[in-house]
This record gives structure tokens, C-alpha cells and sequence, in this order.
């Protein structure tokens, strides 16, 4: 009891809970409270918790002892199950769970994804582009991002069914076929700026990407378009920035580019959180489409068009501020993914 009013004395004078799980350890030692169990209380008192005292409890009291028990094998053993400790220590699974979510203030959560685990490399690599990018996108602000084109390609199936339903009763869900990989589905690029869409290609059926197409279809049609037009008559140049697939990256698409009037905007490896079409476009597009199922491919692709203009100019600014956000957190996380 004495230790929770020494927690809310010093959280009330604004010290980390880290820092009072130290102090606790420094102070009482063997009988200091766990680490889960500072963490716990520190939380009760910010929700206004003033009574510290043991809150009734439905069911028989659990002893100290075996908190204390349950306490050190969730510590030695942090992804165990609930049944799987309640087999070990010979007792019931609702006393595990009760134990837990009660008494230590614990719960089981997914663990976090995430598109790769980084190298110390690759994570110095995403702060030195990041830098390099946030800086450029800063002096770009003025211009509503205007000259720089983000883009990068995605499957696109022609069904989109619904995932959930409001029901009094189990026997109103409607059925829902799972998805295969020989689905019928096209492939889309899709470049944009702070002003809207302005490239979508469309991918014919048993064609290759890789990077003669990308040259052809995709920067081909950016020099020879209007932005490009107005980006010389301004004497400005136009960057463009996607990702490290091999289509993208060949020593053939440099060496075109470098003899372009195009500037390419480098991306970090595996950094599918730092680019626009992965973290704002794709998701939200596909979404919108569920409920629909397209006959064709030209009604697949009116339907993705009508998305864009349903847009303000406003929708993709935020997507270039989100990006800007992105990047700092990527910056003062020392390299780690950005949620």
C-alpha cells in the first residue's frame, strides 16, 4: 500500500514511470513492485483514481503469492497464453486471466507489423533520405507541391466484397467468398501531386512490367505532359519520386532519367510507411470500392478516375503534410517504421 502512495507522489510531480519504477527498485529492492504493476498504477491515478486501497473483487481472492508467481512467468515467458500458464502452474484458466487483467493490469495484444526488419544500415540510410526528402518537400511547400509526382503501381481486383454486417442473429450473415490468387484483377500505376491525379496506366493483360515499360508508359507520358509543359515554361524542374522495385531502379531507367528533364527523388529501402500510395492512397481507394463488383476493366477504371475527382486539392496537400509528418518521426525515431 505504502509504495502506491509513493507512485502517486512522484507521477504528481511529473516523473516518468521508467523513473519511478528506478526509484521503487532503489528504495524497497526485492519488495519493490514489478515494473507491470508501476505501470498499472501510474495509469489508474491518471484516469483520477484517488482510492488505492484493493477495489472489491467478484469470485474467490487470489494471494499475493500467486500473483507474485504469475507475475515471474509472464516475465520469463511474455508470449504464453493464458491456458498455456494455467496448464504449467495446475490452475484454472480464469484465474490466469483474472490474475492478469485484474490484479497486474495487463492485457495481450498483436504485436506491431512490420514490412521488414530493418538492418542498423538501413535505418541510418532511412534517416539520411529523410532528411534529404523533408527538406526538399519544406521549399516545395509553397508551390502546393506542384512539381513533384509520387506514384507506384498496385492490383486492383474486380470484386470488393463486404467484410462486416449488423446482425440481431447469426443466421442473417451473408456469405462471403475468400479471395484467391487466380482472382481476375489488373494492375494500375498511379502518380500524383499536391494538386491531384495526374497519371493513371493501365497494365495490359500478359504484359511484364520492368523497365522499358516504365519508361514507355510511365516516364515517356510524364515528359510529354502538361505539367511538364508548364514546369519548363515556369523554368522549374520536375522530380519524381517511387519506390526500389527493379522496374524502377535499373540501371536503365537511371541512365534514361539522368538524360531526361526528370529528377529523381530518392526513396529508402523497405519503406513502404514513407511513401504516399502505400500509407494514403491504396487502402483508402480499395476501400471505398468494397461493395462493388466491376464487370470490366473499363468500369474498374472509371470507378478508380471518379475516386480522384471526388477529391479537393486539400485531400492531397494532407497527403504531402502526412508525408512531411512521416519523415520527422522516421528522423526522431532513429530510423524505426512510423505508425
Amino acid at each position: 500500500m505504502e509504495q502506491r502512495y509513493v507512485i502517486k507522489y512522484l507521477h504528481r510531480k511529473k516523473t516518468k514511470t521508467e523513473d519511478i519504477v528506478k526509484e521503487l527498485k532503489d528504495v524497497y529492492g526485492k519488495e519493490a513492485l514489478s515494473r507491470s504493476r508501476v505501470y498499472y498504477w501510474v495509469k489508474e491515478i491518471k484516469l483520477g483514481r484517488e482510492d488505492l486501497n484493493d477495489l472489491p473483487r467478484s469470485g474467490r481472492p487470489i494471494d499475493e503469492q500467486l500473483i507474485n508467481t504469475i507475475q515471474d512467468h509472464i516475465t520469463n515467458e511474455p508470449f504464453a497464453s493464458a491456458r498455456k500458464m494455467a496448464l504449467e502452474l495446475n490452475i484454472s484458466h480464469d484465474t490466469v486471466r483474472r490474475c492478469l487483467i485484474e490484479y497486474l493490469g495487463m492485457k495481450s495484444m498483436n504485436l506491431k507489423w512490420v514490412p521488414h526488419l530493418l538492418t542498423h544500415e538501413q535505418k541510418e540510410n532511412r534517416v539520411l533520405l529523410s532528411m534529404s526528402l523533408l527538406g526538399f518537400l519544406r521549399k516545395e511547400e509553397a508551390s502546393s507541391f506542384e512539381f513533384i509526382l509520387t506514384g507506384d503501381e498496385s492490383w486492383f481486383t474486380y470484386v470488393y466484397q463486404h467484410n462486416k454486417k449488423w446482425v440481431i442473429d447469426n443466421d442473417e450473415l451473408d456469405e462471403k467468398v475468400e479471395s484467391s490468387h487466380y482472382s481476375k484483377k489488373t494492375m494500375f500505376t498511379i502518380f500524383l501531386n499536391g494538386k491531384g491525379l495526374q497519371l493513371i496506366d493501365v497494365k495490359p493483360p500478359l504484359t511484364k512490367i520492368d523497365s522499358n515499360y516504365f519508361i514507355t508508359n510511365i516516364l515517356h507520358k510524364i515528359e510529354e505532359s502538361d505539367l511538364m509543359i508548364k514546369s519548363k515554361k515556369w523554368k522549374r524542374r520536375l522530380y519524381i519520386h517511387y519506390d526500389n522495385a527493379p522496374s524502377h531502379s535499373s540501371r536503365i531507367v537511371k541512365d534514361y532519367v539522368i538524360h531526361s528533364k526528370l529528377k529523381i527523388l530518392d526513396h529508402p529501402a523497405y519503406s513502404p510507411d514513407l511513401s504516399i500510395c502505400d500509407f494514403g492512397i491504396f487502402g483508402t481507394l480499395k476501400n471505398s470500392l468494397v461493395g462493388n463488383e466491376f464487370e470490366s476493366e473499363d468500369e474498374l477504371f472509371d470507378a478508380i478516375q471518379n475516386f480522384f475527382a471526388s477529391k479537393s486539392e486539400t485531400f492531397f496537400k494532407s497527403l504531402f503534410y502526412e508525408w512531411m509528418r512521416r519523415l520527422e518521426a522516421c528522423i526522431s525515431n532513429g530510423g524505426n517504421y512510423v505508425q
